[in-house]
């Protein structure tokens, strides 16, 4: 999942940010089709799991609820014609859940090194 969440999530956010501050037509026509396409594929790799008894532990209760917040993430983009404050939460709210995912990735490692 480290993976996942180094290179999806990483590279997507990435791209996100780009479509916000880049003058690059080009790149944010192309990051505007290949962000929400890697980003929901990281939230469907972030919802099978792993396959482990991850679901009694604070690792748990980070994914769970890091998987709540991509949902309502991933929502808010409906509303940027009609309200253009939407871009800007959307911007830093991505930000901050990866902030809670790397803080997942951390508890996740500690997880399996238990195991």
């Amino acid at each position: 999942m480290a993976v996942v969440l180094l290179a999806m999530g990483g590279y997507g956010s990435w791209l996100g940010w780009q479509i916000r501050v880049s003058d690059d037509g080009e790149l944010i026509a192309k990051a505007k089709d290949l962000h929400p396409k890697l980003l929901g594929g990281a939230f469907v790799f972030f919802s099978l799991g792993a396959g482990k008894p991850i679901l009694e532990s604070p690792h748990a209760i980070t994914g769970f609820t890091g998987l709540g917040l991509l949902a309502f993430q991933a929502m808010l983009p409906l509303f940027f014609e009609e309200e253009p404050g939407a871009r800007t939460a959307h911007a830093f709210f991505g930000t901050g859940i990866m902030g809670l995912l790397f803080f997942h990735m951390f508890l996740g490692i500690q997880l399996g090194l238990s195991i």
